[in-house]
């Protein structure tokens, strides 16, 4: 029994860091891309659910990374807002799809993910 009430707050104490870790990386992309934009990607009708724990159940930590390291690529030579429009602009790697459309529409997809990457690249190295 005593085993099991640890293992809880293990868990507990596990899941209130992923919050937290979440909440960060969801600031993070609201101050490159805008809370308008970060809401669109993660599927969200309204920006208040952005800061809704209970809205927030159903965003994964990994998808929220995934998007910040993808707009990490082109920050590193470009600024917020060439990062806004790189994000809703139509991508001719992408197959003229926005990288934001993509993301939304794959939710968990990793290979959605690895070709916006792959794009993010592309795009710094003068591809387009």
């Amino acid at each position: 029994m005593k085993n099991e009430n640890v293992n809880n707050e293990l868990q507990s104490g596990n899941a209130e860091l992923e919050s937290n870790e979440l909440f960060v990386a969801i600031q993070e992309l609201e101050d490159i891309i805008t809370p308008r934009l970060t809401a669109y990607a993660l599927s969200f009708n309204a920006t208040s659910s952005l800061h809704d724990p209970n809205e927030l159940r159903h965003v994964s930590l990994r998808k929220v990374q995934a998007i910040l390291e993808i707009m990490r690529v082109i920050m590193e030579h470009e600024s917020a807002s060439v990062v806004q429009a790189w994000m809703q602009g139509l991508n001719p790697e992408l197959d003229d799809v926005s990288p934001l459309q993509v993301l939304r529409d794959n939710k968990e997809d990793s290979e959605a993910f690895a070709n916006v990457l792959m794009a993010a690249k592309a795009f710094e190295n003068g591809a387009y």
